[in-house]
């Protein structure tokens, strides 16, 4: 059992970077994100306490694609992460995601025009198969369903 939970772990952590990358090529090759509105975002990064944790996880599992999935898998695991969007026309132009332990990092990466929110990706399935990245706004209590990508494990290197 323990050696199935280090895969994982492995899978999950190299597919985050790949995940991460693919969103803002999707986003740029057309635009996968429907939303309705310009959501702010958080005025200045810092550490979420463990209430708004909670509350960012419960948001984006009630989001309409998170529901939808989970409705499809038995299983889910969740990753807190920040968010952080430019808007054109109030759509999502570019997305960056980098994990939440990073917040220093995320500080000096996201650009002044980019609204920066607490996200989640949710991985659903075993090992996991597919995962979503969720924005939450959490003035507004809203989630933001950004994308959706399926996971492949990493091919064996001969």
């Amino acid at each position: 059992m323990r050696g199935i939970q280090g895969v994982r772990s492995k899978v999950r952590k190299g597919l985050s970077l790949a995940a991460s990358l693919l969103v803002v090529i999707a986003l740029l090759m057309g635009g996968c994100v429907r939303n309705s509105g310009h959501p702010e975002g958080m005025k200045s990064l810092r550490w979420l306490t463990d209430d708004e944790k909670d509350k960012v996880i419960e948001i984006a599992l009630s989001s309409p694609k998170a529901l939808y999935y989970k409705t499809g898998y038995s299983r889910y695991e969740v990753e807190l992460q920040w968010i952080g969007v430019t808007w054109e026309n109030s759509e999502p132009s570019s997305i960056g995601i980098v994990e939440y332990e990073w917040m220093d990092e995320a500080t000096e990466l996201f650009q002044e025009e980019e609204a920066v929110f607490p996200g989640v990706r949710i991985y659903f399935g075993e090992l996991p198969e597919l995962s979503l990245d969720v924005a939450v706004d959490l003035e507004t209590e809203t989630a933001i369903d950004l994308l959706a990508l399926p996971c492949t494990p990493p091919t064996p290197r001969r």
